[in-house]
């Protein structure tokens, strides 16, 4: 991938919109009717793309907040130094859902914030970060459905730039991993965690924790998808093996707001976790 990346970025275009675009996400044109690049249309994703424009991170700022992660930083086609506009490409180890890839670009932001920037995701961020500095990283590109422009020489090709941030310990982001690892897997007031498992058991404490979390889901418009992955992924944390973690989801479906929609997510879920064993 980053050898395609820096062949592109050798391109030089008089506009922006004479480049190609393209997405993280595989579509398939034919798996919901009436739409073709919709979220219902997704495979897969691979590989986390970030846009940061109009705000007062560094290019070269951005790999020092995430020392652990390969990435790519370069420059878009508008940027100049006094106005900084630039993509960072985070390599991941496995495909995604939408869910999972949602739930991770969510946590590259609280990261962000938890440096001390302003992402301005919500109204409630906003104004928790009113006053700090822009981390510029826009949001409307949050979605898993979003387009990016391929790398390529800037307007002006004296601000060009193309940074491969791949020495050690840097390592490309496990979805499954990170996902277990954060903190903000639901917008919630930080609550006491379950007490943690002895090895090779499981932890029913955490079990029951997550579910009664889950069932709370139907008072949560448009967040299913992302409550029931994170479901499957705090069971798989407690100590529960994938058979009886598909197990559980075929019953909870139940319990959101469109069974039949958790249903049909089950199987890339079950995809994506045994992926990242």
């Amino acid at each position: 991938m980053v050898y395609f990346l820096r062949n592109c970025h050798g391109e030089l275009h008089n506009s922006k919109d004479e480049n190609y675009l393209m997405s993280p996400a595989v579509f398939d044109p034919d798996k919901a009717e009436g739409n073709y690049r919709a979220k219902e249309n997704i495979i897969f994703l691979r590989h986390l793309w970030l846009d940061f424009e109009n705000g007062d991170l560094r290019p070269h700022q951005v790999p020092d907040l995430f020392p652990y992660l390969r990435m790519v930083v370069t420059n878009s086609f508008q940027h100049t130094e006094n106005k900084p506009r630039f993509r960072v490409v985070i390599p991941t180890t496995q495909t995604m859902t939408p869910e999972a890839y949602s739930i991770i670009y969510e946590g590259i932001a609280y990261k962000l914030e938890d440096a001390g920037y302003k992402t301005d995701r919500d109204k409630k961020s906003k104004a928790r970060n009113e006053g700090k500095p822009k981390s510029g990283l826009d949001w409307s590109k949050a979605a898993p459905t979003s387009l990016f422009y391929l790398p390529c020489q800037a307007e002006i090709p004296v601000h060009s730039f193309f940074e491969i941030y791949s020495d050690a310990p840097r390592s490309a982001l496990d979805p499954t991993t990170w996902i277990e690892n954060s903190g903000h897997l639901i917008k919630a007031e930080e609550e006491e965690r379950p007490t943690p498992r002895e090895e090779g058991q499981l932890n029913q404490v955490a079990v029951d924790a997550a579910v009664a979390q889950w069932r709370e889901s139907p008072a949560h418009a448009g967040e299913g998808g992302h409550r029931f992955f994170v479901l499957a992924v705090q069971l798989r944390s407690a100590g529960m093996d994938h058979y009886d973690i598909k197990a559980t989801l075929n019953v909870e479906a139940a319990y959101g707001r469109s069974r039949k929609e958790r249903k049909a997510q089950i199987r890339s879920i079950m995809n994506t976790l045994r992926a990242g064993r």
